[in-house]
């Protein structure tokens, strides 16, 4: 019954212009059912979570991070990261090294079946009887 109460007061406080800000706000159009594209919980404003846990209330938000796009950037900006990036292509390397010539002597000794190590029981089932 008291959840039920906290959850009614988060939700006035929420919606209520008069619980919120001090602005008057115009009243939320009312839901048409029939014609709407999008069913009416999707179309109704997000809670403010804020508002129902009583945090924050007046106290100022940060600002959205803004993403930078390469087309923000200035010419020079872009020839130099242009550059770089290309710089470090070619220092990649996709060659396989050996890091421990133990595990690479473990590797080579263990039976494989089509390239995949396989237990020792499976070998023994796909080779031919004599």
């Amino acid at each position: 019954m008291y959840a039920d109460a906290g959850f009614a007061f988060a939700f006035a406080a929420a919606y209520s212009p008069t619980l919120t800000s001090s602005q008057p706000q115009p009243p939320p159009p009312p839901f048409d059912y029939a014609f709407s594209s999008e069913p009416p919980l999707l179309s109704m404003p997000a809670m403010d979570h804020d508002a129902y846990l009583n945090l924050g209330a007046n106290t100022p938000r940060p600002a959205a991070n803004v993403c930078v796009t390469i087309s923000d950037l200035k010419t020079e900006e872009r020839k130099q990261k242009l550059s770089r990036y290309r710089k470090k292509k070619i220092k990649r390397n996709f060659g396989r090294k050996i890091k421990y010539a133990c595990r690479k002597a473990l590797a080579d000794s263990q039976p494989r079946v089509r390239g995949r190590f396989a237990k020792i029981e499976e070998c023994d089932l796909l080779k031919p009887s004599k």
